[in-house]
């Protein structure tokens, strides 16, 4: 593979439940299941890793046009336990302005 292109490989997820949950999935990563872990295949960019993930595009109407959107998010180590736990998540992050305090003219926080 050359070192000029990123290769980014999904499969089916076949563990989709929601309609926030990607439709492509990172592939397991095989050796590691041999060690009894569960983890994927990520995508290397210079020396850091990603994971990936990837939805159906859809037209305004909701149809599927063929393609596909994929999300590459830096791969952050599980603090949760040393044996790799933890779901990554994949819903829209939204960021809402905070309010401001009463009885001040100025936002909280200031």
């Amino acid at each position: 593979m050359s070192n000029e292109a990123i290769w980014v490989n999904v499969i089916p997820n076949e563990k989709k439940t929601e309609e926030k949950h990607p439709d492509w999935v990172a592939p397991p990563n095989v050796e590691a299941q041999a060690k009894g872990k569960n983890w994927t295949i990520g995508v290397k960019v210079g020396n850091a890793w990603y994971n990936q993930a990837g939805w159906n595009t859809k037209d305004d109407s909701g149809n599927p046009t063929g393609g596909i959107t994929i999300k590459l998010s830096p791969n952050t180590p599980s603090s949760a336990s040393s044996t790799g736990g933890g779901q990554p998540s994949f819903a829209p992050q939204k960021t809402f302005a905070k309010k401001a305090a009463y009885g001040t003219n100025k936002p909280s926080g200031f």
